[in-house]
């Protein structure tokens, strides 16, 4: 056994565990985005809803290679989103805008 990994067999309180949720979040892919003026960001050809408080930022987005969780970064923490149900924002009941007449 080389020398190096005898200090970690004498002193087991060396090794320390990272939680599951921290190593994942680790290893998050990133990239800035600007989120548009419906408040979603496009990331690998999909809508993600990112909340009106965004529109017009410019975000950092932490993925999972396989997208199974995005994130954005927002206000010092990291703040998951999900994709865009078109179907759902089809029943949402909007304001009316009036155009001014003249």
């Amino acid at each position: 056994m080389s020398h190096q990994w005898t200090g970690f067999v004498r002193e087991p309180e060396a090794i320390h565990k990272v939680p599951k949720v921290a190593l994942e979040r680790a290893f998050l892919h990133r990239e800035t985005h600007k989120v548009a003026n419906d408040g979603t960001i496009s990331l690998n050809k999909q809508q993600y809803e990112t909340g009106r408080a965004t529109i017009g930022a410019t975000v950092t987005v932490r993925y999972q290679p396989d997208l199974s969780k995005v994130y954005i970064e927002w206000e010092e923490a990291l703040v998951e989103v999900r994709p865009v149900d078109k179907l759902e924002n089809a029943h949402v009941k909007r304001q009316q805008v009036r155009l001014a007449e003249g």
